[in-house]
C-alpha cells in the first residue's frame, strides 16, 4: 500500500476515496480543510508563535479551557469571579483569561489530604 500525501486521503481504509470525492465536489482543498492554508489566520498565528521565544509562549487559559481542565461549567467560573472566589484572573478588553502560573498556584493551595481540611505544609512537632 503506497503512502498518501493528502491529509484527506489518510483517513482509514475504505473511506479515503469517498472523502476525496466529497472534497472535490465541495471545491474544498484538503489543506484548507485541515488548517494548512498559508493564508489562513490559524496558519499566520502559528507562524507568529514559531518566532516567539520561550518566554512569550502562550501561558494563559480562557474560561472554557479552565472549565475543561477542572471539569466544571464555565458558568461556575463566572460565578466564582462575581463572588471573588477562585483563581485570580486577567481582564483585558472585556476578555477574561487566567495565567497558567496562577491556576497552578491555586491548585497547589487547594490540595487536601482528607475531608476535614487543607493539606498541611508544615511538619508536625512530636
Amino acid at each position: 500500500m503506497s503512502q498518501l500525501s493528502d491529509p484527506a486521503e489518510r483517513i482509514d481504509g475504505g473511506s479515503d476515496r469517498l472523502v476525496s470525492q466529497v472534497l472535490s465536489c465541495l471545491s474544498i482543498s484538503s489543506p484548507t480543510l485541515f488548517g494548512e492554508n498559508p493564508g489562513s489566520s490559524t496558519h499566520r498565528l502559528a507562524s507568529q508563535r514559531a518566532k516567539w521565544g520561550p518566554d512569550m509562549s502562550m501561558r494563559h487559559l480562557d474560561q472554557n479551557q479552565l472549565a475543561e481542565r477542572w471539569n466544571v461549567s464555565p458558568r461556575t467560573l463566572e460565578r466564582w469571579r462575581w463572588l471573588g472566589a477562585g483563581p485570580v484572573y486577567l481582564k483585558l478588553g472585556g476578555r477574561v483569561s487566567y495565567r497558567l502560573e496562577d491556576v497552578e498556584h491555586y491548585e497547589g493551595t487547594h490540595l487536601h489530604a482528607n475531608t476535614s481540611g487543607p493539606l498541611r505544609t508544615e511538619k508536625i512537632k512530636s
